[in-house]
């Protein structure tokens, strides 16, 4: 695994099924109200809730999470 993503596996080093919002905040380098903001534009097909209630992002979502958050940052234009 690459040392970026060391906070995104388990210790059994398999990929965790869903991500929270203060998790995927972290990992992108965005303040959590902004990552927020991004998640409710997913298609609710992307999204879960885990056992504490909190709304999650399903490893299926990251990737369009992460064109959307790469998007809105200055300076950066990813074409798909």
């Amino acid at each position: 695994a690459l040392p970026i993503c060391d906070n995104l596996l388990t210790t059994d080093r398999q990929p965790k099924e869903m991500l929270t919002v203060k998790e995927l905040a972290e990992f992108f380098d965005i303040s959590r109200q902004a990552m927020r903001k991004h998640v409710d534009n997913l298609e609710p097909t992307y999204l879960a809730k885990n056992s504490q209630g909190y709304k999650t992002v399903l490893w299926s979502g990251v990737l369009h999470l992460a064109l959307s958050v790469v998007n809105g940052r200055k300076g950066f234009l990813w074409i798909y």
